[in-house]
């Protein structure tokens, strides 16, 4: 496998990160999703409440808080915001893993080769385009490998803890981050180009862990003790998941590592296995080899049978792609990009069908008649369209934790009933949405939260429901009892 010598001015004359950074996020502009995934029908909720706290994620709600003060002045829509904030944080972290690689010694057609491979890696590229966690949380991942690479390239006490620190609070955008300092600290043990005393080596190594386990089990703590919605009892329970479930039990790793590495990471979940030929990259593809047994054994812990389409394993995409583009020629890095880009393309495809919520603004928008309705929501399908297509409507969402705690039933009950009682005065409709009307009938739904099948009693005894069918859209008009 022959290295490719790329001068600098062959490349282009402008920073390779800046280049591969705008790239990246011109395509996921481009490529948006209109579907939510996950638990975006939350967060969304949360963004509109004016939250900034959540118990597993610190940082991802300040973050979409502060995009969406700034774009006021762009009157995106909540649900565009944060998309805008996965674009745009997965752009930066494309750009800060590019930068890693030139600082861990990668020419600028490495650095960009692995840069585009990051871009259009399936996972990446999915992540990048919808509503979740991972967008925004690659950009945490990227300034941590940039701040690590650091490190690898002088070895001192003082970027150790400058490497704890920045991978630590890459905990709190993600929990998985708590994992992060595996894998650039590996690099900074294998990486033997610079002549460093190991003990020193072995020493800063120390610093950086102890900085990184203190900042993850003492911050979120703090930030508990003033008053945020939080707890570090995620990566206690996740570092004991992993070595109870996967360390008891590797073969458990097998379908794991089909479905949240080889796929989501095609073509370079196989490809980076060349990097042992180079001895440049035989560090890197060394320590992806290292990281690789913790973040299986995270998901062996936390995804059976659920599937997160390689979301977890991000970081270690770095690596991955610095061992592809060092130890191929250039064509076979674009073809792998291309592969990459395919695959990522068409789980967009599958993931969000056009036209899904597109009945909805229709079929509501006839029902009421030209009227100005207030619509009682509860499904994830309700919440999808009232944020994407309908961020206009006024709407009350029964699945909100309100009208699942017992303890609060009578004053939001009343509430619901000033609010249907106010839109009668004004002449409006009154309709509650049939996935709603579904959620309430729901007995799995009234075992976990009682609250809601004391909101469907209420409903059925205080008002008459007839039911009302437009098209492809169903629902079930309220109206004043006789």
């Amino acid at each position: 496998m022959a290295r490719c010598r790329t001068s600098a001015g062959e490349l282009t004359s402008a920073p390779v990160p800046v280049v591969v950074g705008v790239l990246a996020f011109v395509a996921y502009l481009l490529l948006g999703q209109q579907t939510l995934y996950g638990d975006a029908p939350e967060f969304l909720w949360r963004l509109r409440a004016g939250e900034f706290s959540h118990r597993a994620h610190l940082a991802y709600l300040p973050v979409l808080q502060t995009l969406r003060w700034l774009c006021a002045p762009l009157q995106l829509t909540d649900f565009e915001v944060a998309r805008l904030a996965s674009q745009l944080g997965a752009a930066l972290g494309v750009g800060f893993l590019s930068a890693a690689g030139r600082v861990l010694g990668a020419s600028r057609w490495v650095a960009a080769g692995a840069g585009l491979l990051i871009a259009s890696n399936p996972s990446v590229l999915f992540f990048a385009t919808t509503v979740e966690v991972h967008g925004p949380y690659l950009a945490f991942v990227g300034v941590a490998w940039w701040i690590g690479a650091q490190l690898v390239r002088d070895v001192t006490p003082g970027r150790a803890v400058a490497t704890g620190l920045a991978t630590g609070t890459a905990y709190l955008a993600h929990a998985t981050g708590v994992l992060l300092a595996a894998p650039i600290l590996a690099v900074v043990w294998l990486d033997r180009r610079r002549s460093v005393g190991t003990g020193r080596r072995a020493a800063c190594i120390a610093i950086a862990l102890a900085v990184h386990a203190g900042y993850v089990f003492g911050v979120p703590r703090l930030l508990a003790l003033l008053g945020a919605e939080t707890t570090n009892e995620y990566a206690a329970k996740w570092v004991r998941d992993i070595s109870k479930h996967f360390f008891a039990d590797p073969s458990a790793a097998l379908p794991v590592l089909w479905r949240e590495w080889f796929w989501p990471f095609a073509p370079v979940s196989v490809a980076w296995l060349v990097g042992w030929w180079s001895e440049r990259s035989r560090p890197w593809a060394g320590a992806l080899l290292i990281a690789l047994a913790p973040y299986m054994g995270l998901c062996v812990a936390l995804l059976i049978p659920v599937w997160e389409f390689g979301a977890y394993q991000q970081p270690l995409a770095l690596l991955a792609g610095l061992c592809v583009a060092q130890a191929l020629r250039p064509r076979w890095v674009l073809v792998c990009v291309a592969i990459g880009l395919l695959a990522g393309v068409e789980r967009i495809r599958f993931e969000d069908p056009a036209g899904r919520t597109g009945q909805y603004r229709v079929g509501l928008t006839e029902l009421a008649s030209g009227r100005e309705p207030l619509l009682l929501a509860g499904g994830t399908f309700d919440v999808e369209a009232l944020f994407v297509q309908l961020p206009e409507v006024d709407a009350i969402v029964l699945a909100a934790p309100e009208f699942g705690r017992a303890d609060r039933e009578p004053a939001v009950l009343d509430e619901l009933d000033r609010r249907i009682e106010a839109a009668w005065r004004e002449g409006r409709p009154v309709f509650l949405s049939a996935w709603a009307f579904a959620f309430l009938h729901d007995a799995r739904i009234h075992q976990r939260h009682p609250g809601i099948a004391t909101t469907q009693r209420h409903l059925v005894a205080r008002y008459q429901l007839e039911q009302r069918v437009v098209g492809g859209f169903a629902a079930v008009e309220l109206l004043p009892r006789q």
